[in-house]
């Protein structure tokens, strides 16, 4: 089956819906979509776009990015999404390293190559390029399998069973997987209704969703704290929220329990990667939702926690997450030695991330596998000195990297960001830090910032945050 199927028979049986609305109120129906989307088909195939051919999509959240979408696969093209805030120098390594031989732009589809390279396997949907946090950024190879196998997991979940009736938000970007799949192709599946975002602010979505009628919030930590950091006064009720999820990045306990109780509703948080299109766990495939996990399996997809070794790693046992299922990418797209070294012959995904399950079964993330910082010998998971820092009430938001030190192999460097109308000093934030984690842990730097740097996913730029000049001693 193809993805853009699901367009047809959203139209089949919900035409007259609603599909897409707009903050300005415009609206535009199933059968709509469907129609727009045999047209943009029709286009590509006139550049002289063959099947397996792939197609890069530069366009922000809409119905634009949508259509182009459904139809550069309805052309059984290959699409290759690419965020549009990107310079001209990252749009070409991947419009390069893909092979790609139309752009899709706000002027429309475009061939931008005469000669192209050999057309990939039919039964891949889209080459979604990862983050580039371990190098140059690497084309994932998504199957139509892949997609609908994610999708019918999260609809197997009772939690996030969607219908119809539902309205999505449609904030996170469109580009991402987590927007590609999770929200664009989930709606698709159940002829849901989507309202389009391209643009943040918390007051104002936060009106928006009410106005609307928002059934199902999706968002990365970020877009859930600042919600939360609201006044109660300037937040409207959601009264037909009924259910949220998170996902991208590790989301703090203390904005889940804010979410909570402030609109009635737990944050599902999951977790996944672009290589996984995207999920492998979430709270909704859980008895409950329990904060400061990211849930069990979903179904059909099996994970586990390993040792260096390769040993299997029981509960209260931090080791390398790996996976398997239908969701899990074929490989790197021209880059073979990169794939061998993170998918076994067996089918095992190595996610780089760091895990270890609690004594219920629940996956508890502890971080990028590059970003565990070594103190003298002593590991530091970044995500619990951050969890520690973000229970100070003068703190908004933290983040935690590693540093070279000269006697101790690496330092621990804290970014802290001050909340509202807070002072804070360094020596405030390693107080409070002394009293709850032992001394190979502590901040040997404390930088107070405006903001820490994140992309536009909501994950922290930590090659960021390590460039940074303090201009300080390290803290004692």
């Amino acid at each position: 089956m193809n993805v853009a199927d699901l367009v047809g028979a959203a139209a089949a049986e919900h035409g007259e819906r609603t599909a897409f609305r707009m903050l300005d109120g415009s609206s535009t129906t199933w059968a709509d979509v469907d129609a727009r989307v045999d047209a943009f088909a029709e286009q590509v195939r006139a550049l002289g776009v063959r099947p397996g051919d792939r197609v890069a999509i530069v366009l922000p959240n809409g119905v634009g990015f949508a259509v182009a979408f459904w139809g550069v696969l309805r052309a059984e093209a290959v699409v290759v999404p690419v965020n549009p805030a990107y310079t001209p120098r990252e749009m070409a390594h991947i419009l390069t390293d893909s092979g790609a031989v139309a752009t899709v732009t706000a002027e429309g589809p475009a061939r931008i190559a005469d000669a192209a390279a050999e057309p990939v396997d039919r039964d891949t949907a889209v080459i979604c390029y990862t983050s580039g946090t371990t190098g140059v950024p690497k084309g994932a190879l998504l199957t139509h399998g892949n997609f609908l196998a994610n999708l019918h997991a999260f609809a197997g979940l009772p939690a996030l069973r969607l219908t119809a009736d539902d309205v999505l938000l449609g904030l996170l970007p469109f580009f991402h997987i987590f927007g590609l799949n999770v929200i664009l192709n989930a709606a698709a599946l159940h002829g849901a209704e989507v309202l389009v975002m391209d643009r943040f602010s918390p007051t104002g979505s936060l009106h928006a969703m009410a106005e609307h009628g928002v059934t199902v919030a999706y968002g990365a930590p970020p877009v859930f704290a600042a919600w939360c950091a609201v006044p109660a006064g300037q937040a409207p009720p959601l009264p037909r929220l009924r259910a949220a999820v998170s996902g991208a990045d590790s989301l703090p306990e203390r904005v889940w329990h804010a979410f909570a109780e402030r609109y009635g509703v737990p944050i599902q948080e999951s977790y996944g990667l672009t290589e996984t299109a995207p999920g492998l766990t979430s709270n909704a495939a859980a008895p409950s939702p329990r904060a400061g996990t990211v849930g069990m399996p979903l179904p059909g997809v099996e994970v586990r926690v390993l040792a260096p070794d390769g040993t299997e790693l029981g509960p209260g046992q931090v080791g390398e997450i790996t996976a398997r299922g239908p969701n899990v990418f074929r490989g790197y797209h021209g880059h073979g030695a990169a794939t061998a070294e993170v998918l076994d012959p067996d089918g095992w995904f190595r996610t780089g991330d760091l895990g270890e399950w609690d004594a219920d079964a629940y996956l508890v993330i502890k971080g990028r596998l590059k970003d565990l910082v070594i103190v003298s010998g002593f590991n530091v998971y970044p995500r619990e000195v951050e969890a520690v820092l973000l229970e100070h009430p003068g703190i908004a938001d933290a983040a935690v990297v590693g540093v070279p030190d000269g006697r101790t192999g690496e330092r621990v460097r804290a970014v802290v960001v001050p909340a509202p109308g807070a002072s804070l000093t360094a020596d405030a934030v390693l107080d409070h830090c002394r009293e709850r984690l032992a001394r190979y842990k502590l901040p040997r730097e404390v930088v107070v910032a405006e903001a820490i740097p994140r992309r536009s996913t909501g994950k922290v730029e930590r090659t960021a945050l390590r460039a940074i000049e303090t201009g300080a001693a390290p803290s004692g």
